[in-house]
């Protein structure tokens, strides 16, 4: 089995831009122990692109960035990629590290 890494980066408000600026140590660190990486970044963090990549390089481990809630990650503009009553069963069996940060504009 081929060490593959999937990891989501959207970037389209400041939250997303930080979490997608530090995710690239993460791509860094795997590229160089030799981890095949597929990184949806930008409008490429979508729930498209997700499934298709999932089912074609069926990669063991997968993070996910963005922004969501107890039921959902969203990713590019805010859009969903995993559902718990869509297609969360893309995540059988895979280490999913997800990672739904708070707008910043909600702290306030």
């Amino acid at each position: 089995m081929y060490k593959v890494l999937l990891i989501t980066r959207p970037n389209h408000d400041i939250t997303t831009r930080y979490l997608s600026s530090w995710s690239s140590k993460i791509i860094d660190i795997a590229s160089r122990k030799g981890v095949k990486v597929l990184d949806l970044k930008g409008s490429r963090a979508n729930s498209l692109e997700l499934t298709k990549m999932i089912k074609r390089q069926e990669p063991l481990l997968i993070v996910l960035n963005g922004h969501g809630n107890p039921s959902t990650v969203t990713g590019c503009d805010n859009k969903p990629l995993i559902t718990v009553t869509d297609n969360a069963g893309l995540l059988k069996d895979r280490v999913v590290y997800a990672l739904s940060a708070v707008p910043l504009e909600n702290w306030v």
